[in-house]
């Protein structure tokens, strides 16, 4: 040969070896100081997209406190399973509330078919209440209230009317800053 070592081309042998010099070394803990955990930039990039899927931040236990809680925003979430059948018919209802009030309110979605989802839904007694359900999150307490949940699926201007009109309403009388910037 050419004195260059290979490496072998299958990565199913047994007996293949990996040179140290094609090891890539992970920072210890001490000196990733400064850096971003992995955790905090998908939160970052989560709640700036905002709208990602079209249905909202996808939202799980770790990512509730975070993005909801500790937002200075109204969020409007909606908990939903995608085996329900309502569910599926309130689907491109929501997504077209969500384009069209994106920018006025947070959005989120939590899946119960997912063991973390299903958790998130318990802890805020969702399940009570049945699915699919929008709930809004106040900004101050973080608690949440129930603005929709039915068999009937509305049209998006139906939906506006009952979060927009109906709850919103009653809901920033004599409150003045950003909740009252949603109406």
């Amino acid at each position: 040969g050419t004195g260059v070592p290979r490496t072998p081309q299958s990565t199913s042998s047994p007996s293949r070896t990996i040179s140290p010099a094609s090891k890539q070394e992970l920072p210890s803990p001490d000196k990733m100081s400064g850096r971003f955990s992995p955790l905090l930039v998908i939160l970052v990039s989560l709640a700036a997209c905002g709208v990602c899927t079209g249905t909202g931040v996808p939202l799980s236990r770790a990512t509730f406190q975070p993005l909801v809680s500790g937002s200075p925003h109204l969020w409007l979430v909606e908990y939903m399973s995608p085996r329900c059948g309502t569910c599926k018919e309130m689907e491109p209802v929501w997504s077209e509330f969500v384009a069209k009030h994106g920018g006025r309110v947070k959005f989120g979605q939590v899946n119960i078919d997912d063991q973390d989802g299903m958790a998130l839904a318990q802890d805020h007694g969702v399940l009570e209440e049945g699915i699919p359900s929008i709930w809004a999150f106040d900004r101050a307490s973080g608690a949440g209230t129930k603005v929709w949940g039915a068999f009937e699926v509305p049209t998006a201007g139906e939906l506006e009317e009952i979060i927009f009109t109906n709850f919103l309403k009653d809901a920033v009388k004599g409150v003045t800053g950003l909740l009252a910037k949603t109406k």
